[in-house]
């Protein structure tokens, strides 16, 4: 594999405030805890963490369980032990469970969070292990249930229909699959190529992607094959033993939800003036859930409302329910990020441009819940070349970000605006100059013998016959190299900019490790740098 950087700064499709972040860290810091580049800050981040971290056994104990429920490895299991020591401190990672493990970013953040961990625990010496958090508790099933897939003839989404498609209410990691679901799967198999890799690539979907599993366990199973050999932690958070850990944030947040509201708005207001806010405060950050789904806790004066429906509680009445059944509440977005690390010795988390955004807003938040906030690391953004494709941008000169452009744009940018020769026109203009030619020797031709004027006619509408035909040819011949390159970049744009998105956040990995090999994983772990300060570009 050949690698090539891009600064972010080249694409359309990261924000001001993240290219910001990757380039120019300084003038952003004071809305982090520390510089993710620095070893010296990461170190100290860890230090912190482990200091303040005191339930580990609980912790532990959740993880062995999840985790041999899940089917994990020798790899995973020590893990689980290693962070079992005073001094040990996790890199978190997380994502929602999208189908066949969503796009290709969620390979390129569990990736990163793998080396980091590595570096970390080199630099400190001491245990740094992978931790990856299951987003089972989101409930926007339609935003996980499909997945896209390259074909010879363009972008497949595949897309799972349950009984949960038209109601969003039930937490995705609780969804059980249907038969159904091996229809998605069959349709899986008639897109991917017939490769030597396919059969073994199928397995694995079918043995994850299964009737009776939920969304949950379909997703970790088949991440787990993926990374077996890297000993990664799953971890979900709907589970009431660590919801029971997660209890005091909970309270904290129903007693003094004003103050987290104020906080995160005051954040904002600050941001706003050089950059875009990524959320938007509420009432509460808390949701609720019951036998009907879940629901946003709504803070109306001193009780709380159910959103979308009459239910109502006093705030001792939630109080004692998080005492009794943890399990029954959820964080939103802003309090997710510290339930997460209350839970977790998180001493980094692995982030997407997106999670770089919010992050920025979050750390007043994390000061008011007394978790340390870890440091902010940006996971490796990566474009995949087929040898193919490569052949095409050297072809026309192009980069990456070109194919942000409109494709039309793009293709009278190659080959109508710089296009030397017009190949009509210039038939057009020489075929006037034969006319010209036989009107001009058409006197001398009827003053030497008239007879022969017949003749000259009749060579002229020969001569503009064969003219006519090669000019035919030649036309067709230019438009056929003409539609050689439309086609060229249409299978470009749909393998680097598939629906008009970074190949990244659209693409199925499974696209790929059927059709360069199911040690996909392990060749980018060796190929993808952690240095993540620039987009990297992959030739296969």
């Amino acid at each position: 594999m050949a690698l090539e950087r891009l600064p972010y700064s080249e694409f359309k499709s990261f924000s001001r405030l993240f290219t910001t972040y990757t380039s120019d860290f300084d003038s952003v810091a004071g809305y982090f805890s520390g510089d993710y580049r620095d070893p010296r800050q990461r170190g100290q981040i860890a230090q912190q963490v482990a200091d303040q971290f005191n339930h580990r056994r609980q912790l532990v104990e959740v993880l062995s369980d999840q985790n041999k429920s899940y089917g994990a490895g020798e790899a995973t299991l020590r893990n689980i032990e290693r962070l079992a020591g005073s001094d040990a401190v996790a890199v978190v990672t997380g994502q929602q469970l999208g189908l066949f493990t969503g796009p290709m970013y969620t390979l390129y953040k569990t990736l990163t969070a793998v080396q980091l961990a590595r570096q970390i625990e080199e630099e400190s010496g001491r245990p740094t292990v992978p931790v990856f958090w299951l987003e089972g508790e989101d409930h926007d099933f339609d935003e996980v249930a499909s997945v896209a897939v390259a074909g010879s003839d363009g972008i497949h989404r595949l897309k799972y229909s349950s009984v949960h498609s038209d109601g969003n209410s039930v937490p995705v990691g609780r969804i059980t699959l249907e038969e159904s679901i091996k229809e998605v799967v069959g349709q899986l198999d008639e897109l991917l190529p017939g490769t030597e890799f396919h059969d073994g690539i199928l397995k694995m979907v079918r043995d994850a992607y299964r009737p009776n599993a939920t969304f949950l366990t379909a997703f970790t199973r088949l991440m787990g094959s993926l990374f077996e050999d890297e000993g990664i932690i799953f971890v979900s958070g709907d589970d009431p033993r660590l919801k029971k850990i997660a209890g005091p944030v909970f309270r904290k947040e129903l007693k003094e939800h004003a103050k987290t509201s104020a906080l995160l708005k005051e954040t904002s207001s600050k941001l706003e003036e050089s950059f875009h806010v990524q959320v938007q405060s509420s009432p509460t950050h808390l949701f609720l859930l019951n036998e009907t789904g879940r629901h946003s806790v709504v803070a109306e004066g001193n009780d709380f409302r159910l959103k979308g429906t009459d239910i109502r509680y006093t705030r001792d009445e939630l109080l004692l329910m998080v005492d009794e059944n943890p399990e029954s509440f959820s964080p939103n977005v802003v309090l997710r990020p510290i339930v997460q690390d209350s839970i977790l010795p998180t001493a980094a988390y692995v982030a997407g441009p997106g999670e770089v955004a919010y992050f920025a807003q979050f750390r007043s938040i994390y000061e008011w819940a007394s978790v340390p906030m870890p440091i902010i690391y940006p996971r490796a953004s990566v474009t995949l070349v087929e040898p193919s494709i490569a052949k095409v941008l050297d072809r026309y000169s192009l980069s990456i970000p070109s194919f942000e452009k409109d494709l039309e744009k793009l293709f009278h940018g190659i080959v109508v605006d710089a296009m030397d020769i017009d190949a009509e026109a210039i038939f057009e203009r020489a075929g006037q100059h034969i006319h010209d030619a036989v009107n001009t020797v058409s006197p001398a031709i009827e003053a030497v013998d008239a007879s022969l004027t017949k003749t000259g006619e009749a060579t002229r509408v020969a001569l503009m016959k064969e003219w006519g035909k090669l000019k035919n040819r030649v036309v067709k011949a230019e438009k056929r190299r003409h539609d050689q390159t439309q086609n060229q970049l249409t299978r470009a744009r749909n393998s680097l900019f598939p629906e008009n998105i970074l190949q990244e956040r659209c693409i199925s990995p499974l696209y790929f490790m059927n059709k360069y090999g199911t040690d996909l994983v392990s060749r980018l772990m060796r190929e993808i740098e952690l240095d993540t300060t620039s987009h990297q570009v992959l030739t296969l």
